[in-house]
């Protein structure tokens, strides 16, 4: 399988870090042959290279890379726009489908909805604008944190590790993984987010998960009873995490001793309460 880089510098606008972005990405999997996967790179990027890559590259691509300007809307190549819509609409006739996308530009949450209805499985966005320099740094800082155990890191925790060590030195928390309620820009949170339709997968799927990519085996239609256990399921893990989120972004700024202790008790409680979910939801898709 295929780890396919492609970044946009942009003409009219640079974008100084994108090439560098790239450079170093292409170097970190390279120096990872354990994997045994091919990396394919393309640090400025241009519509008619964009078609063709994907063009020669169907149904081989297991993490598809972007780094540059982009929108809700659109992703910015070197010589014109693209709109994600129409990317998603190739990616959804491969039969092997990308199974991590990361949208590394400005604003492009709205697009995680395209990919996510097109079978992608796990999609890293943006909420808000963000810093080129901080913008490389996470993307380097996520991967790297994936390739220390590749088959033990999992992608909720590479995740998490890149924004804080990003972010070390501001006072942000990072946002719902809920794609259906992507919430408003703020400026206590963290501008990237990881977007899948299974909750649940970002704590068990790692590096060696996704450049798998192997054809999964058939298996029988879940009956009534079970699909409703795994739709209340996931409501549930979805409630308890955005009650999590919102505790401990209140927790950064209370200055009460005693609140803050309760509210390190609740934070604890809810995380018990979401593993125990997940191993529910765990057995029950075996």
């Amino acid at each position: 399988m295929t780890i396919l880089l492609l970044g946009a510098k942009s003409k009219r606008h640079p974008l100084e870090s994108v090439p560098a972005e790239l450079s170093r990405l292409k170097q970190l999997f390279s120096n990872a042959p354990q994997l045994q996967t091919t990396v394919a790179y393309e640090p400025y990027l241009t519509r008619s290279i964009l078609t063709e890559e994907l063009r020669r590259l169907t149904d081989q691509v297991s993490l598809l890379h972007f780094a540059g300007h982009s929108s809700a809307e659109q992703l910015q190549a070197d010589d014109e726009l693209v709109y994600a819509r129409h990317i998603a609409d190739i990616l959804h006739t491969w039969q092997h489908k990308p199974e991590l996308l990361f949208l590394n530009g400005c604003n492009s949450a709205e697009q995680a909805k395209l990919f996510l209805e097109a079978g992608i499985p796990c999609v890293i966005a943006t909420h808000n604008y963000i810093n080129d320099h901080l913008a490389a740094l996470f993307a380097y800082e996520f991967y790297a944190n994936l390739l220390t155990k590749p088959d033990k890191v999992t992608l909720a925790e590479a995740f998490a590790r890149a924004g804080s060590m990003t972010l070390v030195s501001e006072n942000r928390a990072p946002r719902s993984l809920d794609i259906d309620t992507i919430p408003q820009a703020s400026t206590g949170s963290w501008d990237w987010g990881l977007f899948t339709r299974d909750p649940a997968l970002p704590t068990q799927w790692t590096l060696a998960t996704l450049l798998q990519n192997t054809p999964a085996a058939p298996v029988a239609a879940l009956d009534f009873i079970t699909q409703a256990k795994l739709d209340g399921l996931k409501t549930r893990w979805q409630r308890i995490y955005a009650i999590h989120q919102a505790v401990l972004e209140q927790y950064d700024h209370e200055t009460h001793i005693e609140e803050k202790i309760h509210m390190a008790y609740v934070m604890k409680k809810k995380r018990e309460d979401l593993e125990a979910i997940e191993k529910e939801l765990a057995a029950l898709n075996h």
